[in-house]
């Protein structure tokens, strides 16, 4: 059964240049046929349904001619899509782009252009400045973000580690999906992995300024500000370390660049001076191991009286501790 066309929801109420006066009673293969007032005064009857869904822009007046102002207004303050204005006018796209170009409108960028099309949330600000929350992601993305062009933010970790990508998707307050991704592997067979990825130029920016960078493997190290910071570290450690108890003893360490060991290593040593342990340097990754007292008392040093963890390692520690 077709549905009836509700006539008095649409009466006096403008689409773009046109106003809907009445329902002709006409149709044809089922669309209906409506009469419109067009800005330039026009009476005009057209088929309802794509100028109600605001894909004419009116009643052909305007295609006569590329009206700058409007695609001003539809581009700045609708928040329309060059594609969009572009079959509103009948124009090519790079046309509506040379229109705003010549008039000195800045063009959005694809981040923002991304968040307007799926209508998602982001707080690209989260890293304009430093606090508990921001210094341990920085530390976590350091170690396993990847970054891609000017804008792509992906953090890949295992499924078993989930909670943590909901953390994090927490503290950027996206609206984008956690997905998970099925792989190949040539030696290992198949693995799975879950990952949260999205698109902010202002954010890979702000983050270029502690390294995190595209191909950033073997060049990480920790910014001058955050060296001495135990947020970055429980980052760090929770990214590209490990922490492991054999016959009754705490293990710890981290793998990466070997500036970035030694690093860790001189802030290791803040808190108990009488370490003795180097870094161990190979080719591709070097590595820190600590074991004993000493571990002990860095970790009570980076993850009490903390707030955010990797809830798999937390627990091993906690295990450890009895708490």
């Amino acid at each position: 059964m077709t549905r009836k066309f509700e006539e008095t929801k649409y009466i006096g109420k403008r689409y773009n240049h046109l106003v809907f006066l009445r329902d002709t009673g006409k149709r044809q293969s089922g669309a209906v046929i409506a009469e419109f007032q067009c800005d330039c005064g026009a009476i005009v009857e057209r088929f309802a349904n794509p100028i109600i869904n605001l894909k004419v822009l009116s009643c052909g007046c305007a295609n006569k001619r590329l009206d700058h102002d409007e695609i001003i207004r539809l581009y700045v303050e609708e928040k329309r899509s060059t594609t969009y204005i572009a079959k509103l006018f009948k124009a090519h796209n790079a046309t509506i782009r040379n229109v705003l170009k010549y008039k000195g409108i800045e063009r959005r960028d694809h981040s923002e252009s991304t968040k307007l099309f799926h209508n998602t949330t982001l707080d690209e600000n989260v890293f304009d400045d430093i606090n508990e929350f921001s210094a341990y992601w920085i530390g976590f993305l350091l170690c396993d973000a990847t970054i891609s062009g000017e804008s792509r933010i992906q953090l890949e970790l295992s499924p078993k580690d989930k909670d943590h990508l909901e953390k994090f998707k927490l503290f950027v307050n996206g609206s984008q999906k956690i997905v998970e991704l099925h792989k190949k592997q040539s030696i290992c067979g198949k693995y799975t992995s879950v990952i949260y990825s999205f698109q902010s130029k202002h954010m890979v920016s702000k983050l270029s300024e502690y390294y995190i960078v595209p191909r950033k493997t073997g060049t990480e190290e920790a910014h001058i500000s955050l060296q001495n910071n135990k947020h970055f570290w429980r980052g760090v450690l929770d990214g590209d370390g490990w922490v492991s108890i054999h016959k009754g003893r705490l293990y710890i360490g981290i793998c990466g660049s070997e500036k970035l060991c030694n690093q860790f290593l001189d802030y290791c040593k803040t808190i108990d001076p009488s370490i003795i342990n180097k870094v161990a340097v190979k080719s591709n990754v070097s590595n820190l191991h600590l074991n004993g007292m000493i571990a002990e008392k860095i970790i009570k040093e980076l993850y009490w009286d903390s707030n955010i963890w990797l809830t798999r390692k937390g627990d091993i520690i906690k295990t450890f501790f009895g708490v």
